[in-house]
């Protein structure tokens, strides 16, 4: 961990042990917990919920801090790097968004669209063990982080013809999904080849299907025998923004199993979409 993100953490459990003195505990004797809201308490109710808490060994919490934002290498950016204002004017370019938020900007290619993501954290959590005789207590504290993103598609002349704010995962597939439906065929060759890296070695997608290089050779998968395409959730979400892990299904098993699982970055995932959309099956699903 960089000193950027231990600084983070550390302003994070000042805040929280000042909270502690300002907030309110519900504790559970079933569960054998406590949980802590943001409401002022008086000092002896204060004092009766510690005692509970030691009895009951263990206590969490969630509390509000001061929002910070992140970009696509897990770096701070400042409010002005995440203003939107400017895409309520008339007339907005896609050179206008490229310049303007280009610190959320996932390199996405396609001149129809634009695609930024980012992080945010609002809120922390933090939770506690009391002690015994033999050994001290012990706690931790942490910031939790959720995935925004912002998808614009612009017409032939590259004005914006519509914006959408999206934070739930599930719902950006499906729309990322149905705005690169929406644009013009293009031939696979134009796209290039897309190279990722999988458990088994490179693997690269091709006109003619998808081609994993094995130690023993290249095993190709037809685009025909595509059957699923999912989507796993972000793992390191202050950190790996960019990021995106995805899985393909496959009618039958292959030298590599029915299904290979791999990860890419935005841009890159994009790329997958428009050559899913040209080469799967039109009954291959979508999750």
């Amino acid at each position: 961990m960089n000193d950027r993100f231990k600084s983070d953490d550390t302003r994070l459990h000042r805040f929280v042990a000042l909270t502690f003195l300002t907030s309110e505990v519900t504790c559970d004797r079933q569960e054998g917990a406590c949980f802590r809201s943001s409401l002022p308490t008086s000092p002896v109710v204060l004092a009766l919920v510690l005692c509970l808490c030691v009895f009951l060994s263990a206590c969490v919490g969630a509390t509000r801090l001061p929002t910070r934002s992140r970009g696509q290498a897990g770096e701070q950016l400042r409010k002005d790097e995440i203003d939107f204002r400017f895409l309520e004017n008339s007339v907005v370019h896609r050179e206008d968004i490229a310049n303007k938020l280009a610190r959320i900007d996932t390199g996405c290619r396609d001149p129809q669209l634009f695609w930024g993501r980012w992080a945010e954290s609002k809120w922390g959590y933090w939770w506690m063990v009391a002690g015994n005789n033999r050994s001290g207590g012990v706690g931790d504290a942490k910031r939790t982080w959720h995935m925004k993103n912002l998808l614009v598609t612009f017409d032939e002349k590259g004005v914006l013809q519509n914006k959408q704010f999206v934070e739930d995962d599930r719902v950006l597939w499906q729309q990322l999904h149905e705005d690169i439906a929406a644009q013009s065929g293009r031939d696979l060759s134009s796209l290039g080849e897309v190279g990722l890296t999988v458990k088994f070695g490179p693997m690269i997608l091709t006109p003619s299907g998808i081609e994993v290089v094995l130690a023993k050779g290249k095993v190709l998968i037809t685009p025909e025998k595509l059957v699923r395409f999912s989507h796993a959730e972000s793992s390191d979400k202050h950190k790996s923004v960019d990021v995106t892990c995805h899985k393909f299904y496959f009618s039958e098993k292959t030298a590599i199993g029915d299904n290979l699982g791999f990860c890419s970055s935005a841009a890159q995932v994009v790329t997958i979409f428009q050559y899913l959309h040209q080469a799967a099956p039109k009954g291959m699903r979508w999750e």
